[in-house]
């Protein structure tokens, strides 16, 4: 069985427009939101058979 994990994220601050997707997280003032992304990545790696997929939707 093929797991993957897919974490969708929105940041549509008109002040990141334009920057890449670590440079939207990087510049997000909310650090409950840092904290959660950071949180569910290091959780989530520890299944060696799942894949780890970090989208941001804000452009779509």
């Amino acid at each position: 069985m093929k797991i993957n994990f897919v974490l969708a994220y929105n940041n549509t601050n008109k002040r990141v427009l334009g920057k890449s997707a670590v440079e939207k997280i990087e510049a997000s003032q909310s650090n409950i939101a840092k904290y959660c992304l950071v949180n569910t990545i290091k959780e989530m790696d520890k299944y060696e058979d799942l894949k780890i997929f970090v989208k941001d939707i804000s452009d779509c």
